[in-house]
């Protein structure tokens, strides 16, 4: 959270531009070729709900590109205000750019290994919340003699990128701070990028007629959603999402506070269609509804849990192509690329390496100085089915005991017909007639594979 003194900007709002995450989708879809789920859980998680995110995959997977669209939606990314970009600069540089830091809501870092460390140390109180202070030497304007004057950076949502390629590493305090989203490296998203440039060099272009009007208003919307600092978002079914993620991990209690993030961030995204309210001295009160808590299950779940694992799809996948007994990386590859997965020898080993320090997986050294390793027992897939029905339900009962005076009006709007736009497909959902686990099986079968058009991308 921000220690300095906001102005409750929610007075200026366009209360008749309603925009649904469907808009930030299509929106995303005119920049960017698929990873639906994916652009829209660092949208939800760095925009929305404040907390930083890190992106990583391999060198080509489109990382700095998907980011800088989601900044985009937010304000220019060469203007300064809505987002500051800190991927370069000296070692003390950040601290002079102060000023630009602090009137930025957000911060943008394409590369980790491109900005000084000092700044990474910065990161790390950003994570937590933490204003950062450091004391540089200045040249008094009037008596041209040298002081030492404290710098204060206050914190801010940050999002950087960082290549699987890279053999920098991202520091075991500030990870355990993030969410850890990855990019789409598979053959099939490969074909969908090159198919689109392949349009592209033909003439085709996609009609986005209204496009930049409504990039306008959205992004005026977001400058005026209710600030963290200000309101209170109370979660009235959080009880029933304590096992949605693994806990074998101490950072499980790190990680629980990101999904509540999460979905208090996309109800202030819906705040215009919320239920605010009053107890006692606490006058700012958003009262998290249903849908909520299911957009953020169905877009941040997948990233949360393989965040929460510390082993991703594709690390599940090696693992899954790892036996019981003693083998070379060059064999995992072979498995690998025969489902489609193009990885080279030496990131499979960084992989297997990373799974051996959290026990996933074990190794030893065979002939001199190579190494083999095999599966674990450790890690087991995890699963997480939630009734939806029991969601509702559960959310009526604790209105009713905790917050009676709102408890009839939520109920009402939120529980009696939870029918609302799906935010990538644009369907209606039904909330009552869906299952879910943390996979994506739906008991609807939404189209989210059969999106109408493809999108115009430029590298």
């Amino acid at each position: 959270m921000s220690t300095e003194e906001e102005v409750d900007i929610v007075e200026l709002a366009d209360h008749s531009y309603k925009p649904s995450l469907h808009t930030v989708h299509k929106i995303l879809e005119s920049k960017v070729v698929g990873e639906h789920k994916t652009r829209m859980a660092i949208f939800t998680t760095w925009i929305l709900g404040e907390k930083p995110v890190f992106v990583g995959g391999p060198r080509s997977s489109g990382k700095s590109f998907t980011t800088y669209a989601i900044a985009d939606i937010i304000g220019d990314i060469k203007r300064e205000g809505m987002c500051y970009n800190l991927s370069s600069g000296s070692e003390k540089s950040a601290w002079y750019q102060q000023e630009q830091i602090n009137k930025a809501k957000y911060l943008l870092v394409t590369e980790l290994n491109r900005i000084p460390s000092e700044l990474k140390e910065t990161l790390k109180y950003f994570g937590e919340g933490k204003s950062a202070t450091y004391d540089v030497t200045v040249v008094d304007e009037i008596t041209g003699r040298r002081k030492t004057e404290r710098k204060e950076l206050l914190p801010r949502p940050f999002c950087f990128c960082l290549a699987d390629e890279d053999e920098a590493k991202v520091d075991e305090q500030l990870y355990s701070r993030l969410v850890h989203v990855r990019m789409d490296s598979s053959e099939h998203q490969n074909i969908q990028v090159i198919s689109q440039q392949a349009k592209e060099a033909m003439g085709h272009k996609r009609n986005n007629k209204g496009l930049d009007e409504e990039i306008g208003k959205l992004r005026f919307h977001l400058a005026t959603m209710p600030s963290f600092q200000k309101y209170q978002f109370i979660n009235p079914a959080a009880e029933l999402f304590v096992r949605a993620i693994p806990t074998m991990f101490t950072d499980s209690r790190r990680d629980f506070p990101k999904l509540l993030a999460n979905m208090a961030g996309i109800e202030r995204f819906y705040w215009k269609e919320g239920l605010q309210g009053t107890i006692g001295k606490k006058s700012h009160l958003f009262f998290i509804t249903p849908r909520s808590m299911w957009l953020s299950h169905h877009l941040f779940a997948d990233a949360l849990v393989e965040s929460s694992l510390r082993c991703s799809a594709i690390e599940r996948l090696i693992l899954e192509s790892l036996g019981k007994e003693w083998e070379f990386p060059e064999t995992v590859q072979k498995r690998v690329r025969s489902r489609g997965i193009m990885i080279g020898v030496r990131m499979v080993k960084k992989h297997l390496q990373a799974m051996s320090d959290l026990g996933y997986v074990e190794k030893q050294e065979a002939q001199g100085t190579k190494l083999t390793f095999k599966a674990g027992d450790m890690y087991q897939d995890f699963t997480y089915n939630l009734d939806w029905k029991s969601v509702i339900k559960t959310c009526a009962e604790n209105m009713i005991k905790q917050y009676p005076k709102y408890a009839e009006e939520y109920m009402k709007r939120y529980c009696k017909e939870p029918v609302f736009e799906h935010p990538i497909t644009g369907e209606s959902v039904d909330l009552r007639t869906l299952g879910r686990d943390h996979k994506g099986v739906e008991t609807h079968n939404f189209k989210e594979a059969e999106m109408a058009e493809e999108v115009v991308i430029s590298d």
